[in-house]
């Protein structure tokens, strides 16, 4: 990889970084919360692993090249290392003189009651309103774990 197709992707990294930070911030002063933060992840080209660090329910990659003629690679990656962490898969990318986009799993109805995992490609925008929505989901699940008593669940 070029020393620029290094230096856009780190500034891609910080620039989602920075975004999805403040929704963090939001979310957690919102529930008094002590605040998350996403990081990048500086030692993913020597141990691996996705882009941003700091939520271990999310493996978010963040790609921003010329032109998206390696989507289906990026999705690959982005799903082995999810599954490498226990967490969601998710890729963001764009192109030159583009907006951002995210691919993710969506669930698409066959029935009620019976759905079919597919990856969508949705926009930054609906990405943040989903973002918001599962972190305020995931911190209140967190504090509700921390709360139980030590031997819930193992006697009747």
């Amino acid at each position: 990889m070029a020393v620029n197709s290094r230096s856009k992707g780190q500034r891609g990294e910080r620039m989602v970084a920075e975004q999805l930070n403040v929704i963090c911030q939001r979310v957690c002063l919102g529930l008094g919360y002590p605040i998350y933060k996403l990081t990048r992840n500086l030692v993913q080209s020597r141990n691996g692993g996705h882009d941003l660090v700091g939520l271990d329910w999310i493996a978010i990659e963040v790609k921003w090249y010329r032109e998206s003629q390696h989507l289906e690679k990026w999705w690959a990656q982005t799903v082995r290392q999810g599954e490498q962490v226990n967490a969601e898969p998710v890729l963001i990318w764009k192109n030159n003189g583009t907006r951002w986009r995210v691919r993710m799993w969506g669930r698409l109805e066959l029935e009620p009651g019976r759905r079919l995992r597919v990856p969508v490609d949705i926009s930054w925008e609906s990405f943040c309103v989903w973002f918001e929505k599962r972190l305020d989901v995931e911190l209140k699940k967190k504090s509700e774990a921390a709360t139980l008593p030590v031997d819930a669940g193992l006697f009747d």
